[in-house]
């Protein structure tokens, strides 16, 4: 380490606010708060200083502290060493507070599947899709705004024809790819080799609604075609597993699979996977055609999943679970937290840092949103519609500004529940309750926080 050239890796940027500024790593997401001296030190490693260069710069009684924050920085892999100096341009400038830190992107609406509860309906109807020069240009105002990471989604990315060219650019601009949404039925040898390529690790999302010999035409896939596309589907994420490639399984619970839980659990403890999703189709106007068909009682629907959860307990969570208003495993890794009035609805997973490009160049708060654009990147910029009152009123909502929500008593538990999901039952967004919220967090309270007490996963 003496007498090199030190360097902020490769691997990590910063990221700035007015008021804050972040040490962000490119390759898993980690973020590190940092304060303004430690900013300072920072801007010295652009690879033109030796390690003696640096600190000389520091008083004796500072060295110390110096040393510490090298160490540190050595700990977390955030330096490079090298025998000749480099010029390594770090982000200086800082953007407004309330940086947008997440994109989800859904590019086109072009796909091979056809689901019944598809939120994106409109746009795989009409095959919208945004144009590589447009994708480009986002990324570059992306890039201005200081964003951490874009997730990548459709429709099916994988009938993208540019699809690595987008996944280059974004690492391309200091963001991270966080995510690949997919049906999983494209994947072949090629796009593996594209992802394990690339500098971000990320888990790829993948559908999965049952197991070979059921029938999916809950994703607009034929009776007679069921057998093959699900082993086509396991086949794929068992090899993405195999090449030690992040997989989430995602399952949306209807009338064609509720039967197969417990056999699509066996069958998914097997391949490997870092979690199972369990949903449940919301009440969009797409699903409202179908759901005669699909669509299950939520007593049903519930003693389904306590079993399914009892199972997961009992077998010692070979891999994490998830499943929709019942359980979250992180949640009880971090000690369960009741919620307060004064607590912002939807706050989980970085939504309200977050938002959502639509396949026509839609702004939303939420990918579920798609009827309620806050603006169109062909009309506005990212970042006015970002910092728009629109958008800013959504992401400052409080708990307490739900009106039918107030005075629950199982509001610290449901924190108002799905507000696009009150708005598909209610037209409201802003006012309404989330009435699937309702029917589970009582079923929680009752039903699943007894369990998990049996299991010593909450007190």
């Amino acid at each position: 380490m003496n007498g090199q050239y030190i360097s902020l890796a490769d691997d990590f940027t910063m990221k700035h606010s007015v008021s804050t500024s972040a040490l962000y790593c490119l390759r898993n997401g980690s973020t590190y708060e940092v304060q303004p001296d430690q900013v300072d030190f920072l801007q010295l490693l652009d690879g033109a200083l030796t390690v003696e260069q640096v600190t000389a710069q520091y008083s004796d009684e500072s060295k110390s502290e110096v040393v510490q924050f090298l160490e540190k920085m050595k700990g977390i892999s955030a330096l490079q060493f090298a025998d000749i100096p480099g010029s390594r341009i770090l982000q200086l400038n800082r953007v407004p507070d309330r940086r947008l830190e997440s994109v989800h992107l859904e590019a086109s609406g072009k796909c091979n599947m056809r689901c019944v509860h598809c939120y994106q309906a409109k746009y795989v109807k009409s095959g919208a899709a945004l144009s590589h020069t447009e994708i480009l240009h986002l990324l570059d105002d992306l890039q201005d705004m200081q964003v951490n990471s874009v997730g990548v989604s459709g429709g099916e990315p994988l009938m993208m024809p540019q699809l690595t060219e987008i996944l280059k650019a974004i690492e391309e601009r200091d963001m991270r790819i966080s995510a690949i949404f997919s049906n999983g039925l494209l994947i072949n040898e090629k796009f593996v080799e594209t992802i394990t390529s690339l500098r971000s690790r990320f888990s790829l999302f993948i559908s999965l609604d049952s197991i070979p010999g059921a029938n999916i035409s809950f994703r607009g896939i034929r009776e007679k075609n069921s057998r093959r596309v699900l082993e086509r589907i396991l086949t794929n994420i068992r090899s993405l597993a195999n090449r030690g490639i992040g997989v989430v399984i995602n399952t949306m619970v209807n009338t064609e699979n509720i039967g197969y839980l417990d056999e699509m659990y066996r069958t998914i403890s097997q391949l490997g996977i870092e979690c199972w999703r369990i949903g449940f189709p919301k009440s969009t106007p797409q699903f409202k055609k179908h759901s005669d068909k699909f669509k299950i009682e939520w007593n049903n629907i519930a003693e389904h999943c306590l079993t399914l959860l009892r199972q997961h307990l009992e077998n010692k969570m070979p891999f994490r679970l998830q499943i929709e208003y019942l359980f979250r495993e992180e949640l009880f890794e971090q000690g369960l937290q009741a919620l307060s009035a004064l607590d912002f609805v939807c706050d989980y997973e970085g939504r309200r840092s977050g938002c959502c490009v639509k396949p026509n160049g839609d702004v939303v708060s939420c990918a579920y949103c798609s009827d309620l654009p806050i603006g169109n990147i062909r009309e506005s910029s990212i970042q006015n519609i970002w910092y728009s009152d629109q958008m800013e009123s959504i992401k400052t909502m409080k708990i307490d500004d739900v009106v039918e929500c107030r005075g629950c008593e199982l509001l610290d538990l449901c924190g108002t529940g799905c507000r696009a999901n009150a708005y598909f039952l209610h037209g409201d967004f802003h006012n309404a309750k989330d009435d699937d919220s309702c029917l589970a967090v009582a079923f929680f309270k009752e039903r699943v926080l007894p369990l998990l007490r049996e299991y010593n996963m909450t007190s």
